[in-house]
């Protein structure tokens, strides 16, 4: 399979797994093959050396990720196809489960886009995601703390984030109507806990807190450990129909 014999379906799915680094069979078949198995198609960009498949997660659970020339064929950065370090695919697992496993339409933002929507440039060191309703997008910068970073360093991070976002005229206004929010990704209640407990309490500026100044949220994601029981809800969706 070249590049240029791909069908519109098979761009498709490597755009979705470029855009948010990994992806899975079971979100893959629900986005592009109403709930079938993808394992067919899958199989043919891993033959033409455009997907790779790992097995750096729980037990044998395999993920998908772009190779250099998947990347390439996909119109972005090599490196999107670079192996990830456990810290990244950590990161982008969250990222992912807060996009397609919280019943929620989102999707991760590529760095364009965030302007098209803004009209100023994204940090590079930041994460958006654009959450669409039935009123109106959201789009959250999304933080994935490590296991053991502290809660007030987790706060410090939202801090800075509002501080930065207040200071540009084009992103006010979407602070101001919570239109533009933070959102901190852990995967366990205790931790979700532990952080929105001291999130509640924190300051801002002097006679403000950090959570009237702006939208910041602390929301559990799929973790490695969890990410199963996460992912079946797309096998019992694909037995119904």
């Amino acid at each position: 399979m070249k590049s240029g014999s791909l069908s519109d379906r098979d761009r498709l799915i490597l755009a979705h797994i470029g855009r948010h680094w990994l992806s899975f069979k079971e979100i893959i078949g629900h986005l592009f093959f109403a709930n079938d198995d993808p394992r067919s198609a899958l199989d043919d960009l891993r033959g033409a050396n455009l997907i790779a498949s790992h097995k750096g997660l729980v037990g044998n659970r395999a993920m998908y990720q772009l190779t250099s020339r998947g990347a390439t064929a996909a119109h972005l950065n090599r490196r999107r196809g670079l192996l990830m370090g456990t810290e990244s695919i950590a990161a982008h697992l969250a990222i992912l489960g807060f996009c397609f496993l919280k019943q929620r339409r989102r999707i991760s933002l590529e760095p364009g886009e965030f302007y098209e929507i803004f009209g100023v440039q994204a940090s590079p060191n930041r994460h958006h995601v654009l959450e669409f309703s039935s009123y109106a997008k959201r789009v959250y910068c999304v933080s994935v703390p490590g296991a053991t970073t502290r809660p007030e360093d987790v706060i410090q991070s939202a801090r800075r984030w509002v501080a930065d976002s207040l200071r540009v005229r084009e992103i006010r206004p979407w602070i101001k109507y919570r239109l533009y929010a933070y959102a901190v990704l852990v995967d366990n209640r205790e931790r979700q806990n532990e952080i929105a407990s001291q999130l509640e309490q924190a300051s801002y500026v002097e006679g403000k807190t950090l959570v009237s100044a702006a939208q910041i949220m602390v929301e559990i994601v799929p973790g490695a450990h969890t990410l199963e029981d996460s992912l079946s809800v797309f096998k019992k969706e694909a037995q119904k129909a």
